[in-house]
């Protein structure tokens, strides 16, 4: 019997559906023509599913929640049970576009953070797209080797990444955050590592409160190229 090798290729249209949180600043609109930077904010895989209630209930949702004051636009959408970011990476640059078309964003400033499972999805989204974003903050996080990663983290040199990882974090080791900080460094790149010292899993409670993070993304501007 003879065999042969054949080539086939085809594209399949996919639709993506993602309900989503969206936070304005209390000023928002007071001042005709002002433009505001932007947060996305991935939720941990605690949150999946099909509540959009669920979203407000960790991470910077909850900490907005909690009357921190954030003068950001921010973006949080709900992943949906059993997938995670990278299965939409599409969807959330498309969700992106359109956040900026209907609100006052500077397209300049728009940051990624992320939680746990969120931080994954931060560094997949960023090295998908690595001239999207003026900065990206995974926190308590990883990058999954099957999508190239640490290597790909060098991907992002021209993006300023301010990592998070506590040092007895159960769930997700530290040296999980240490590869992929030293790869992104490694390439040139403003990178920064914050260990929690004895922080555990949950450092978000933390990390998000602090005064410095806030001003330093305010800070952050992408260079357009």
């Amino acid at each position: 019997m003879k065999h042969q090798f054949i080539a086939f290729q085809t594209v399949i249209p996919q639709t993506y559906q993602l309900s989503y949180q969206i936070f304005l600043p209390g000023d928002y609109g007071v001042e005709p023509g002002r433009t505001w930077p932007l947060i996305l904010s991935l939720h941990s895989a605690s949150a999946r599913g099909t509540n959009p209630e669920e979203i407000l209930k960790a991470d910077l949702p909850a900490t907005i929640e909690a009357g921190v004051e954030y003068p950001f636009v921010v973006v949080a959408p709900l992943c949906p049970a059993e997938t995670w970011w990278s299965d939409y990476l599409p969807a959330l640059d498309v969700l992106l576009k359109e956040v900026c078309d209907r609100y006052s964003v500077d397209q300049n400033r728009v940051a990624v953070t992320g939680v746990s499972m969120g931080a994954f999805g931060v560094w997949h989204l960023g090295a998908t797209y690595p001239n999207r974003f003026s900065a990206l903050v995974p926190i308590s996080g990883g990058g999954a080797w099957f999508y190239g990663f640490p290597e790909r983290a060098r991907t992002l040199a021209a993006v300023p990444m301010w990592i998070f990882h506590g040092d007895a974090d159960p769930i997700i080791p530290l040296r999980e955050a240490v590869v992929l900080a030293e790869e992104h460094k490694a390439a040139g790149a403003n990178s920064r590592l914050t260990i929690i010292p004895e922080g555990g899993h949950d450092i978000w409670k933390q990390v998000y409160r602090m005064p410095e993070l806030i001003s330093w993304l305010a800070e952050q501007k992408r260079i357009p190229g």
